[in-house]
């Protein structure tokens, strides 16, 4: 009998990608909340689920948001996919969750700069990036220093958001949802024969 189980799971990450990143979206918060579905499911399933839950979070935002162009997203996903494998090899404990959330934040905040200053002409996408971004130009410092703090706001609340967020996921999920497979009934250990004497 084929385990749907982990069918499911993507199906769960791809929804909080998506109700988390549209409802930030609409309500105009200061979250870019679409990892943390990739982040839930990379870690209980690896690498390959996380990159598919986060194809399918960029297409649907790439429809519904902010278009093509926000393929740095996928990339952001697909890296963020294999630091959450590296560091699920190393064990389930509190401070690699940590030194993932802190390299999502590093590898969105370059993503995030590197982006809004070559593709949007410095300005960032997001509402409240803009308003972030216009505080600080309005009180004449540099363009790209304007970026780099509104980037830091956003995408530091974001990685703190999701990195919460998926932990909360995590241990609300049912223990036997953690195993594809069951695991082999372990076989009773046999006596040893007695060889026969002539």
């Amino acid at each position: 009998m084929i385990d749907k189980k982990p069918v499911y799971l993507i199906y769960i990450g791809i929804f909080l990608n998506l109700i988390l990143f549209f409802s930030a979206y609409y309500l105009k918060l200061p979250l870019l909340p679409y990892h943390t579905g990739t982040l839930y499911v990379s870690a209980l399933l690896g690498m390959g689920s996380g990159i598919l839950v986060a194809a399918v979070t960029f297409l649907t935002i790439s429809l519904f948001a902010y278009g093509p162009n926000f393929i740095w997203f996928f990339i952001s996903g697909v890296l963020i996919s294999i630091i959450v494998k590296d560091q699920a090899k190393k064990g389930a404990r509190l401070t690699n969750w940590l030194v993932a959330a802190g390299e999502v934040f590093l590898c969105d905040l370059f993503f995030y700069i590197l982006f809004t200053l070559w593709h949007n002409n410095g300005i960032p996408y997001d509402y409240c990036g803009q308003r972030i971004f216009m505080f600080f130009y309005e009180q004449d410092v540099e363009e790209v220093f304007a970026v780099c703090m509104a980037g830091i706001s956003i995408v530091l609340l974001s990685s703190i958001q999701a990195a919460l967020t998926a932990a909360l996921a995590l241990v609300c999920t049912p223990r036997s949802w953690l195993r594809s497979k069951e695991e082999p009934a372990s076989k009773p250990k046999s006596l040893p024969t007695e060889q026969q004497k002539d």
